[in-house]
């Protein structure tokens, strides 16, 4: 996997080059979840966040942050003040920070290796 601050390239599909970038989070998963209008929201999280937590009987200390696709979750939104059920899209996440070719800054959330 990688980790923070490595130096990595980003393909630009729009500029079709790729881009110099670092990693500046680590570690993370993609979960889904819905708010109280129904609307599915993806969002990456650490998986040690205390903002997620797994729905239903709680996991040792051991298997604590270990989460597999399709794990049934609660995630905590600050914005709408509550929990919220949601899934596991996908494990193994990282996030990139990169400049494009007409230096504007841009966060990405990719696969890890």
């Amino acid at each position: 996997p990688y980790e923070e601050n490595e130096a990595v390239e980003v393909f630009s599909p729009s500029a079709q080059v790729w881009l110099a970038g670092t990693v500046v989070e680590a570690d993370l998963i993609a979960v889904e979840y819905s708010d109280d209008e129904g609307n599915p929201t993806p969002v990456f999280l650490r998986k040690s966040d205390p903002n997620l937590r797994p729905k239903f009987a709680q996991r040792d200390e051991n298997d604590a942050n270990t989460y597999e696709v399709f794990d049934d979750v609660e995630v905590y939104v600050p914005a709408l003040g509550g929990w919220f059920e949601g899934s596991v899209l996908g494990v193994n996440f990282v996030t990139v920070v990169f400049i494009d070719q007409e230096d504007r800054r841009h966060r990405k959330q990719l696969p890890s290796k």
